[in-house]
């Protein structure tokens, strides 16, 4: 009889033992229930940690926010945890799973048991490990638990591309400003000087493009080209609230000695103006502008274009005889695109430039002297924007401008067959200003402080019919270092 209760003791003993083994197995198998949830994106470049600095996400037994871009080597990652507000009656797992896309290799943060909010890392990328996605994983025992988690992302290097890019912008755009400014101004000094001295309302050339002109009120001067520009000999019988129009194109090429940029520009400009008082002109201006550069930076091809629009305002005033002032203030709405190897971006830009010109004249024997002070200022605004390589570029303002002295030598018309020919030239010392800086090692133009020559010249063929032919070049940038500029044009003008 004992020896049977005792078996049944034995046996009950041994019951017992594999109920426990049983209970312990299920709760086994409801932990590994709760599987890691995984989360990633690949992308066809790097620069991850940054794309990923500062990223929160809101972490649980569900599916997670991902960790976006590839990894490289040598990134550092920490990331900050919240618990619930209600804390959590058993523990949530969490930790970082790196792995390398091209050896295959893949590694694990210290695995992490959290009940409490903290910051943990950071954790480097190991330096064997070339192309990595970086996935978090979690697990919970709660369903209802959900944790805030902000990563903080420190890259092992600065991406190239976004340097190449800013240098670009800082390079170019500014003489894109001074070159579309300049062109606006000299096309507003050239139609109120016409106007306040009486030049007859058909055609005329301006420097370095075409100018169109018909005007409701101007004196009819059909003997010589002379009256284009001669100010001393000039007819002011002109009616008060007349009218003028005209339009002007313009064409430039830019280039570097050491081939690090070259490109073009092409503006319209279009305005019509009124004369509100013998001395004194008021008008409105509009205009397009389009630009294309091709770029070598770090040895990365690239390219920097930009299409604008312009609207604004002019006016002039003959202080005297021999002395006139005009100036004007525009407004542009530009778009740009921005191109170093195979990263690109896109961004948009206002931009508000006034100028203002300061014109004498002196008549000579057979010529007339011109001295000329001008002076252009640019203010414009960037957006920010994000690159192909996910690489953020602040919003930015640029403020450039230059500084003009010269004569130009109008010489007198002659007769030439059924017409006249009336030649010139001019040579002006510019000094450029930027807020911009662009590093030596870029070899791209920097017009923070540069000074620079500029010649130019052409001859006006005017037919009895009262058409135009002109033919005109200039050469700017010269002696900077930095560019070179030459612009030309043969245009023939007819009246309306």
């Amino acid at each position: 009889m004992a020896k049977w209760v005792m078996g049944n003791n034995h046996k009950m003993r041994i019951f017992k033992s594999l109920a426990l083994i049983a209970l312990t197995t299920l709760a086994s198998l409801n932990f590994n229930s709760v599987k890691p949830v995984q989360a990633k994106v690949q992308t066809e470049h790097k620069n991850a940690c940054i794309l990923n600095n500062g990223k929160t996400i809101i972490a649980g037994p569900g599916p997670t926010a991902q960790l976006e871009g590839l990894f490289d080597a040598g990134d550092s990652i920490a990331y900050t945890l919240t618990a619930p507000d209600t804390a959590p009656k058993r523990k949530s797992y969490f930790k970082l799973k790196v792995h390398d896309n091209v050896s295959g290799k893949f590694v694990f943060f210290p695995k992490r048991y959290i009940t409490k909010s903290g910051t943990y890392g950071p954790f480097l990328v190991p330096e064997d490990f070339v192309s990595s996605v970086v996935d978090l994983q979690v697990a919970s025992f709660r369903t209802a638990d959900k944790w805030t988690v902000v990563f903080n992302c420190v890259p092992a290097t600065p991406p190239l591309p976004d340097v190449d890019l800013d240098a670009q912008t800082s390079a170019i755009a500014p003489l894109i400003i001074n070159s579309q400014t300049s062109n606006m101004s000299k096309a507003v000094s050239q139609n109120v000087t016409d106007r306040l001295n009486g030049a007859a309302p058909t055609q005329q050339v301006t420097e370095n493009g075409f100018l169109l002109q018909y005007g409701n009120g101007g004196a009819e001067n059909n003997a010589s080209a002379e009256a284009v520009n001669n100010l001393a000999d000039a007819d002011t019988s002109q009616t008060i609230g007349s009218v003028n129009y005209w339009i002007k194109g313009t064409g430039a090429w830019f280039g570097a000695d050491n081939s690090s940029f070259s490109g073009r520009t092409v503006d319209l400009l279009v305005g019509a103006d009124k004369l509100i008082s013998p001395n004194t002109i008021f008008g409105v201006l509009a205009g397009y502008g389009k630009a294309n550069f091709s770029t070598v930076v770090n040895s990365n091809a690239g390219s920097f274009d930009a299409v604008g629009y312009h609207v604004g305002i002019y006016g002039g005033k003959k202080l005297s005889d021999t002395l006139m002032l005009d100036g004007m203030i525009a407004y542009t709405r530009s778009d740009y695109d921005n191109k170093s190897g195979a990263v690109s971006g896109s961004f948009d830009a206002s931009r508000i430039t006034a100028a203002a010109n300061l014109v004498g004249s002196i008549k000579q024997a057979n010529y007339t002297f011109m001295p000329t002070i001008s002076f252009l200022y640019g203010s414009e605004n960037q957006d920010a924007y994000t690159d192909s390589a996910s690489v953020v570029h602040a919003s930015r303002n640029i403020r450039t401008g230059r500084l003009s002295v010269g004569p130009k030598i109008l010489f007198d018309a002659m007769p030439h067959n059924n017409g006249t020919v009336q030649p010139w030239v001019a040579a002006k010392w510019e000094y450029d200003f930027s807020n911009q800086s662009v590093a030596a090692s870029t070899s791209l133009p920097d017009l923070s402080d540069q000074s620079s020559a500029r010649v130019s010249g052409g001859i006006d063929f005017k037919l009895q019919s009262n058409a135009k032919l002109s033919i005109s070049g200039d050469a700017g940038g010269l002696g900077s270092n930095e560019y070179r500029s030459y612009s030309g044009s043969v245009s023939l003008n007819v009246p309306f």
